[in-house]
């Protein structure tokens, strides 16, 4: 996944893009880590976790796959 934003952006937007993913990982893994204690409060279990964990991968790939853009296509460049 490093090397993910070198694929799908230019050059010059790599570092910007990297660092936007790198902070909302961190975020997210924040939340997570608040969703799990409520869901181990509310279940009793770590089933449901493991399922949302098993989800989310998935469902990146998805987003990732509907969300990018096609080789060869112009694009609009901000000046």
């Amino acid at each position: 996944m490093q090397t993910l934003a070198a694929d799908l952006f230019p050059p010059e937007a790599v570092g910007a893009v990297t660092g936007l993913v790198s902070a909302s990982g961190s975020f997210g893994a924040m939340l997570f880590n608040l969703a799990v204690g409520a869901m181990l409060t509310n279940f009793g279990s770590y089933g449901p976790v493991f399922l949302v964990a098993g989800l989310l991968h998935p469902a990146s790939v998805i987003v990732i796959l509907l969300t990018r853009v096609a080789p060869g296509v112009p694009q609009n460049k901000v000046a």
